[in-house]
């Protein structure tokens, strides 16, 4: 369709494009959403919305309402869209209102629940000054959001499918904010799955190593309960190491 082709640098560049819709920008909003859900291809790395938002910030709220209401993200690209926002200066403001509308809006679920944000979040080969904002921006969203038990849950959710280090400054960040145990316990702290083939024990063994490496952040009376929760894990994951061994030994003895 035409107007896929007015969201190409090619064709026309963002800022020249905002020119001629400069007495009405709400019909371009129109335009352009329109034509990111007819083809999700469309201003596939960011260009265009990063310019928009860095020149009108009300593109903001308008990209988070828009993103919240569609339902259907079975072939969504918006987390390759939106990346192009890290590099922005004011990335923590434009995440925190997505962030925000998303998961106030129930759209965590409607929004394919932590996974878009999750690879919001993941880290991008070759580009250290994103990865280095995405982690400035979870810790703090982990202290903004300490006390507020549907956010840091959500948030939690994204992290637990990231890697470790940033899983466990996350952690450790939280208890110094809120020692509240039972939301503690509500917190996804590890994948609920893992990918790959053969062994399963690697994979197990990487997880009792990444709760060993919390235990020193949990001292202090007030923080007793936590540790043993911890614990609880570690013995937990050991215990399913030593079956996941005895069902692997056995089956190559059978097969």
């Amino acid at each position: 369709m035409y107007i896929e082709w007015l969201f190409n640098d090619y064709v026309c560049a963002p800022e020249e494009l905002m020119d001629k819709f400069a007495t009405n920008t709400e019909l371009l909003k129109e335009i352009y959403f329109c034509a990111i859900q007819l083809d999700s291809h469309t201003d596939y790395e960011g260009k265009f919305i990063k310019y928009f938002i860095s020149a009108d910030k009300s593109w903001i709220h308008s990209y988070a309402k828009y993103i919240s209401a569609i339902e259907d993200r079975s072939y969504s690209y918006e987390h390759d869209r939106i990346r192009a926002c890290w590099d922005l200066d004011n990335y923590v403001d434009i995440f925190d209102y997505i962030f925000d509308c998303v998961v106030e809006n129930d759209g965590y679920v409607g929004w394919r629940d932590k996974y878009e944000f999750r690879n919001i979040l993941v880290y991008e080969q070759g580009n250290d000054s994103r990865n280095k904002r995405k982690d400035e921006w979870v810790l703090h969203t982990v202290v903004r959001c300490s006390n507020n038990d549907r956010k840091i849950i959500s948030l939690f959710e994204s992290l637990s499918e990231l890697g470790t280090d940033i899983r466990e400054k996350a952690v450790a960040l939280f208890v110094q904010c809120n020692n509240d145990y039972e939301l503690f316990t509500r917190l996804s702290l590890e994948p609920n799955h893992w990918s790959g083939t053969g062994s399963m024990i690697p994979c197990m063994q990487g997880r009792v190593k990444f709760y060993e490496s919390l235990l020193s952040y949990f001292t202090g009376i007030h923080l007793l309960r936590h540790k043993q929760y911890i614990l609880e894990n570690i013995r937990r994951w050991k215990s399913m190491i030593e079956q996941q061994e005895i069902k692997e030994l056995m089956d190559s003895l059978y097969y």
